[in-house]
C-alpha cells in the first residue's frame, strides 16, 4: 500500500525538517510505500533542497513551490499530486511519534473508506 503524506510550508524550513525527519524516522513497516509531498507555498527562499535526499528506494519525497495561496490551497495541490491510496495531511510543525504511521494505517485496515 502506497501511503501519501501531504505537508503545506511557508517559511519554516527549520520546523519543517524536524517534521520530516519525525515522520523518516517513525516505523513504516506497516506501509509497502511511502511517499513525501512537501508544497512550499511561495517561501521567497526555498524551505527545503528540492533535490531528494538518499533514502530507502520505498520512499520517496518530493517538493512542489507554488505562489503564495494559503495552506488550503497548498494542501489542495499536495492531495491532487499524491499518488498514495491514503492521503495524509500534516503541518510543518508536527513531530509525530514513531508509531503514527502503523496506527494510522491500522485504523483505515480495521475501518477501509474511514475518514481519520
Amino acid at each position: 500500500m502506497l501511503l501519501s503524506i501531504v505537508i503545506p510550508t511557508y517559511c519554516r524550513p527549520r520546523e519543517l525538517l524536524q517534521t520530516l525527519a519525525s515522520v523518516l524516522s517513525s516505523n513504516l513497516a506497516a506501509t509497502d510505500r511511502l511517499e513525501v509531498v512537501i508544497v512550499d507555498d511561495g517561501s521567497p527562499e526555498p524551505v527545503i533542497d528540492t533535490r531528494p535526499p538518499r533514502l530507502p528506494p520505498q520512499i520517496t519525497v518530493r517538493v512542489i513551490r507554488q505562489a503564495n495561496q494559503g495552506p488550503a490551497a497548498a494542501r489542495n495541490r499536495g492531495f491532487f499530486a499524491a499518488s498514495g491510496e491514503i492521503v495524509l495531511f500534516l503541518d510543518d510543525d508536527i513531530i509525530v511519534p514513531p508509531d503514527f504511521v502503523s496506527r494510522h494505517l491500522s485504523a483505515h485496515r480495521s475501518a477501509p473508506g474511514t475518514v481519520l
